[in-house]
C-alpha cells in the first residue's frame, strides 16, 4: 500500500516536472525583431560571441513583435540545465513591455498551435538560409503577406 502511494506520488512529480506553462496557440504574425531573433535562434543562437550553441526554447509575444530565447552553449543539450517555460515567458514579457508571451519553439521544432503548424511539423536546420526560414514560417502561416491595397472603384453617376 505504501509502495503504491509512493509510486503514484513519484509519477505525479515526474509528470509535472515535464509539464509546460503552455505552448502558444491561435493566430500569430511574427515580424520585426521577433523574426530576426527567431532566424538567429535557428541558425546560430549564441551569435558571434558564442558560435555553435544549441537552441533550447523560444518565446514570442502575442503580437509577434518581441521574443526571447534560451540556448545551450554546448552542442550537446544534455549538458545544459533546462529552463522553466514561465521563467522564459517572463523575460520575453519584460522586453515586450507587458504583452503576454508564450512558447513558440522547442529546439528547432515549432510548438505553437495554429491549426497548420501542428499538422505539418516542419523542422528547421541551422543550415537554413534566412529566406528558407521565412518561407517555412510563411508556409506555417506565421508570416502574413501584406495584402495589396487597391484604390476603391470610382462611383459613376
Amino acid at each position: 500500500m505504501i509502495k503504491k502511494k509512493i509510486l503514484i506520488f513519484f509519477f505525479i512529480i515526474v509528470n509535472n516536472s515535464y509539464s509546460y506553462a503552455g505552448y502558444g496557440s491561435g493566430d500569430l504574425n511574427i515580424s520585426g525583431n521577433a523574426l530576426n531573433w527567431f532566424i538567429q535562434y535557428v541558425q546560430n543562437p549564441g551569435g558571434k560571441k558564442n558560435p555553435g550553441g544549441s537552441p533550447m526554447k523560444f518565446s514570442v509575444s502575442s503580437d509577434g513583435k518581441y521574443a526571447w530565447y534560451y540556448y545551450c552553449k554546448a552542442r550537446n543539450t544534455h549538458r545544459c540545465a533546462p529552463i522553466v517555460d514561465t521563467e522564459l515567458n517572463k523575460k520575453c514579457e519584460k522586453q515586450s513591455f507587458g504583452s503576454e508571451c508564450q512558447i513558440f519553439a522547442v529546439g528547432r521544432s515549432i510548438k505553437w498551435r495554429n491549426g497548420i503548424a501542428e499538422n505539418k511539423k516542419l523542422k528547421f536546420k541551422s543550415s537554413d538560409s534566412r529566406q528558407e526560414i521565412i518561407a517555412k514560417l510563411s508556409d506555417l502561416n506565421f508570416i502574413k503577406k501584406e495584402e495589396k491595397k487597391t484604390k476603391p472603384d470610382k462611383k459613376i453617376k
